[in-house]
């Protein structure tokens, strides 16, 4: 299913495969909700009506997908991306677009950008192959609710400290990485990576909801402002309301 994305971004250097290539980006919306959005969509709705995370392991695995889909097409953290890889291989073309780093591909303005969004498919589908190790909980509100941004997975992981010039692209999937997403007010998602989890394993999935109190509902909301400040990015004068 991914073989396009894969042999596009190995070969973007040649002319005539980078031709054929943004042939197909028009379709990477519809591939995207094809393989990820769409399973996912049924999946939640059902864990959003029963408060349980009752799932076989092709269920488990397209609800991790779609957690990773959310976290890497955030259009602020994908420039970033781009940046920090320029950083580290100079010769690397320079991300140009930077306010619509997912925009309309093939317009000539930005060929790094084309070639990530190449690899998209493919990358998040490895990414979930290895963020499965992680044990899988629902988390629940009795009061309040989860805040919900434009980058909605949030990531913590305390025990890393990352030297200023290593690019994070998978901090989503290291050992002791908490990730969470909500999918309702009262409802969210949280992977947790223990620090002995092996590559190739499947971690616990919990199948009834823990409940959080107001004191541990807070982080979780504040890491969306963070989130925010971070990665949600607009020009000047899009809001002349503000």
């Amino acid at each position: 299913m991914f073989w396009w994305t894969l042999h596009a971004s190995e070969h973007c250097a040649s002319e005539g495969a980078r031709k054929f290539a943004l042939t197909l980006v028009p379709d990477l919306e519809e591939l995207l909700g094809r393989s990820f959005e769409t399973p996912a969509g049924d999946i939640i709705k059902d864990i959003v009506q029963t408060e349980r995370l009752d799932l076989q392991p092709e269920q488990r695995f397209a609800l991790v997908a779609f957690v990773v889909l959310q976290w890497y097409r955030t259009p602020g953290r994908f420039f970033k991306q781009q940046e920090d890889l320029r950083r580290l291989i100079p010769t690397l073309p320079h991300p140009a677009n930077k306010m619509r780093p997912l925009g309309k591909a093939g317009d000539g303005e930005d060929l790094l950008r084309d070639m990530r969004l190449f690899a998209m498919p493919g990358e998040v589908f490895n990414l979930a192959l290895v963020l499965q190790r992680a044990d899988l909980y629902l988390h629940k509100l009795h009061e309040g609710e989860f805040l919900l941004g434009d980058d909605p997975v949030t990531v913590m992981n305390p025990s890393i400290q990352l030297a200023s010039n290593v690019v994070a692209h998978f901090t989503i999937t290291a050992q002791g990485s908490q990730v969470f997403l909500p999918i309702s007010p009262q409802l969210g998602i949280h992977l947790h990576t223990r620090m002995d989890a092996t590559r190739g394993d499947v971690g616990r999935t919990i199948i009834e909801p823990i409940i959080l109190d107001a004191r541990r509902r807070a982080p979780l909301n504040q890491l969306q402002f963070k989130n925010a400040l971070l990665y949600v990015t607009s020009q000047s004068g899009d809001f002349p309301d503000i």
